[in-house]
């Protein structure tokens, strides 16, 4: 895929400026029907009844990656305590969010599941294309055709890509074939008129997204009544626990190329999304509320409370009043690919050169830099863990640095081995184990402490990018092509 899309790269640059121009077929008519993707917003029914003080679970359950009453499974393998297995539509990255008796979880491009909890039985399951914002039936079942043509070319091109790959290989070999020769220039031609087909129907179809964020990195957030998620498109939906449509809305356009990972934050009635600006919805109705001028960033934003007052802090450092948008004067700095903690008093802030600040809430908000510290310069990918007076952090690359939370004192760095891949999930603990994985879907348990002191060491036996949840005796784990239930 990667190579099909270095194919496409001179059309698709040429067309970034259009993406709020499609070309859709209709299909009854064979009569080409443009359509215009502006920012859109559609509400189906009301919230009358809106559960303000509902304690709200989403990435990393509150943002910290801790799950302190679980009793958690600590052996696992492809044959070995796992309770459940669900094959998913299709890849995805975001973590599972676990609901009363369900499950929700993203596949790609743009579902979003339900599953329940006990059996791994999908209840349901929702495409959140850009048809979900229009109104009108013949609209969205137009656009829904132009989404499912734009996929067939796209598979259509990549087929045709290998097979002139090969063939060019074989006319290399073979000079003097006329017949081979022949054949070339038909898959060049072919080729050819593919890939402008497929560069037409991308104008103001999905965006070009990095490979591996693609678009349904975000974790889902819920209340307990309904769900919120929010995809690569920009497109922010809210169901009921029941899969019914309440509202969808189309913000801008995504600010690059590389897709988005920040997942969606409740505040109250407030629903946060944080792309291109942090922009505040009406979690009831959908409605924007404000939008604050904030630079971008891959990490989540965290809620936290100072005295009375709530805040939200984005992965660029600043704080943003939920209520109406307005940015404050005080700053942790910008992180570059993960996101802030907050434990406690304390705002963590780990990366290279890695900050701790405490918060003052007597009147304004005052935040005082605690210590600076530096582990290994890498990207950290993963979220770090603060716990019983440590921070943990791991690079990319697998080094995992222990710091003492008080004074930012480094303690101990380590490589650890897991499967040679990148370390993408976020450090987790579960009751008195801490959970530290790798992409390639190893995961090596520990407990917690300066000392390091391994306790198992896992392998899903497939690859995951998503963080493991837990509840009671069991975890649940997405990974890119199954959703686990791990039980004792």
């Amino acid at each position: 895929m990667r190579r099909l899309m270095r194919g496409f790269g001179s059309s698709a640059r040429r067309g970034r400026h259009l993406v709020l121009a499609a070309v859709v077929l209709a299909v009854a008519t064979g009569a080409a029907w443009i359509f215009t993707p502006e920012p859109g917003f559609r509400r189906v029914s009301r919230i009358d009844d809106y559960p303000a003080t509902a304690e709200a679970f989403g990435w990393r359950r509150d943002g910290t990656g801790h799950f302190p009453a679980a009793d958690p499974p600590i052996e696992w393998g492809p044959a070995k305590n796992v309770s459940w297995r669900t094959p998913m539509p299709a890849h995805g990255n975001a973590s599972p969010v676990i609901c009363g008796d369900r499950i929700f979880v993203t596949a790609e491009p743009t579902t979003l599941l339900c599953v329940d909890k006990d059996t791994g039985a999908i209840l349901w399951q929702r495409e959140n294309g850009y048809e979900v914002t229009v109104s009108g039936k013949g609209r969205r079942r137009r656009m829904l055709e132009a989404t499912r043509e734009t996929s067939r070319l796209a598979a259509e091109c990549n087929d045709t890509m290998f097979l002139q790959h090969a063939a060019h290989k074989r006319a290399r070999s073979s000079p003097e074939d006329a017949a081979l020769r022949e054949r070339v220039r038909d898959l060049d031609r072919k080729l050819k008129q593919l890939r402008k087909q497929y560069g037409e129907m991308q104008k103001g179809r999905l965006p070009r997204v990095h490979t591996v964020t693609g678009y349904a990195s975000p974790t889902p957030v819920t209340n307990g009544r309904y769900v919120y998620a929010v995809f690569g498109t920009v497109v922010v939906v809210c169901y009921d626990l029941d899969g019914n449509l309440i509202w969808a809305r189309r913000l801008d356009d995504p600010p690059h190329h590389w897709g988005t990972s920040a997942s969606p934050l409740l505040v109250g009635r407030i629903l946060a999304v944080h792309v291109n600006d942090l922009y505040g919805l009406c979690a009831a109705t959908g409605e924007l509320l404000w939008k604050a001028k904030t630079p971008w960033g891959w990490g989540s934003p965290v809620h936290f409370k100072c005295g009375e007052a709530d805040y939200i802090l984005t992965s660029q450092g600043n704080v943003v009043r939920p209520e109406n948008g307005e940015i404050l004067p005080v700053s942790f700095g910008a992180l570059e690919y993960n996101g802030p903690v907050v434990e406690a008093d304390r705002v963590y802030c780990i990366e290279g050169v890695s900050r701790a600040f405490q918060l003052e809430c007597d009147g304004d908000l005052v935040a005082h830099r605690l210590w600076k510290s530096s582990i290994p310069d890498e990207r950290y990918y993963s979220g770090p863990l603060v716990t019983q007076g440590f921070v943990y952090a791991i690079t990319r690359d697998r080094r995992l640095s222990v710091l003492d939370a008080a004074s930012g004192a480094r303690l101990s760095v380590r490589k650890l081995e897991l499967g040679g891949r990148t370390a993408f999930p976020s450090i987790t603990r579960a009751g008195s184990y801490i959970f530290i994985s790798g992409e390639a879907g190893l995961t090596i348990v520990l407990d917690a402490g300066q000392a390091y002191s391994e306790v198992a060491r896992n392998d899903l036996g497939e690859f995951s990018r998503s963080c493991p949840v837990f509840e009671g005796s069991r975890m649940y784990v997405r990974g890119l092509e199954n959703l686990y239930c791990i039980g004792k």
